[in-house]
């Protein structure tokens, strides 16, 4: 479904984002990234979590290094959106924020492989494990 493949873009943009975060981020860079994650945990409903998930999502992009990649997630920007509240009413916002903060950890340690690897866990889960987005 469409749904299935806007997640496999993401994960496919943000695994390439860790990398390039990985490679050049400072101690800055990788503090906005956890400020981000922990946005979502700190959204009062859904839609905001899903608000603060993009937020999240956009700023892996812009720190990756590459300039389209930050385009190509804002030209999704509506649909992710909708994905992201489903995930939360399906899911709850605490998981979404403790998969994102796992990955700023992977990222802060500087471990590519274990960023890239829970990248793909958790795609495979959305898409057909046990953290659904569909109803």
């Amino acid at each position: 479904t469409i749904a299935a493949a806007r997640v496999v873009l993401e994960a496919a943009g943000a695994a390439g984002a860790a990398g390039g975060i990985i490679a050049c981020a400072s101690e800055e860079d990788i503090a906005a990234l956890f400020r981000a994650a922990e946005a979502i945990r700190e959204a009062g409903d859904n839609r905001h979590a899903a608000e603060a998930a993009f937020a999240f999502q956009h700023e892996l992009a812009m720190q990756s290094g590459n300039t389209l990649l930050p385009l190509i997630f804002r030209s999704f920007y509506s649909s992710v959106l909708v994905l992201w509240e489903r995930f939360c009413a399906l899911n709850g916002v605490s998981m979404l924020y403790e998969t994102s903060v796992r990955l700023c950890r992977h990222i802060r340690d500087r471990d590519l492989s274990a960023a890239v690897a829970w990248i793909d866990y958790c795609t495979r889960e959305t898409v057909s494990g046990s953290r659904r987005i569909y109803y």
